[in-house]
């Protein structure tokens, strides 16, 4: 449920890829646990990835809980907090 594989060109055998669920991108780019706070590039894709999940709203509790998990696995309790700040402001739903 947080990858699926795809096939890159349907016509050529082992062209198999494994591709993340966009909530689990949006944690990552949201989060400092790479050692530096996110850029405005990743500022971009996440408003990006807002606008895109504004497009499908029968999909938004999938995506919460989807990225609460990808934010449960940062690395101290610290990071979990200030990146669900980021994303949710100060409760679980999405403020975007």
């Amino acid at each position: 449920e947080t990858s699926r594989k795809v096939r890159v060109y349907p016509d050529v055998p082992g062209s198999q890829i494994e591709i993340v669920h966009p909530a689990i991108i949006l944690a990552q780019k949201s989060s400092n646990a790479s050692g530096r706070n996110p850029r405005i590039k990743d500022d971009a894709d996440v408003e990006s990835l807002f606008g895109y999940l504004k497009l499908r709203p029968w999909e938004r509790e999938k995506w919460i809980r989807l990225a609460n998990l990808a934010i449960d696995a940062l690395p101290n309790e610290e990071e979990r907090n200030r990146t669900r700040r980021r994303l949710f402001g100060t409760n679980s739903t999405p403020r975007r």
